[in-house]
C-alpha cells in the first residue's frame, strides 16, 4: 500500500511541478505553519520562504535551526529534511524536462 501511495504522489508530481514542491516534509510543515507567519517569525520577506520551497535556494544554517524550532510543534523536522527538499525539487524539475 505504501509503495502505491508513493507512486501516486510521484505521478502527480509529473503533472505539476509547483504542487510537487509542497510534498516534502519541509514544505508540508511550512504550509501548515503558514508562509506569512513563518516569514514574520524569522524576520524575512515571504518571498524568501517561497524561494526555499521553490528550491531556488536553501535557508542559511542559522535560519534552518530556527525553522526547526518554530515548526517543532507541528512535526519533527531535521536539517537534512530542509536541505534535501531543494535537491528533491530540482530532481523533479530535471526529470520533467
Amino acid at each position: 500500500m505504501l509503495a502505491l501511495q508513493t507512486t501516486d504522489a510521484q505521478s502527480s508530481c509529473r503533472h505539476s511541478i509547483s504542487s510537487c514542491r509542497w510534498e516534502t516534509k519541509f514544505a508540508r510543515l511550512v504550509r501548515r505553519y503558514g508562509v506569512a507567519k513563518l516569514a514574520r517569525d524569522l524576520q524575512v520577506d515571504p518571498t524568501a520562504i517561497y524561494q526555499w520551497v521553490r528550491g531556488s535556494v536553501s535557508p542559511r544554517p542559522d535560519r534552518a535551526m530556527t525553522i526547526i524550532i518554530l515548526l517543532q510543534p507541528l512535526g519533527r523536522l531535521k536539517l537534512e529534511d530542509i536541505y534535501r527538499h531543494r535537491f528533491a525539487v530540482q530532481r523533479e524539475i530535471r526529470l520533467d524536462n
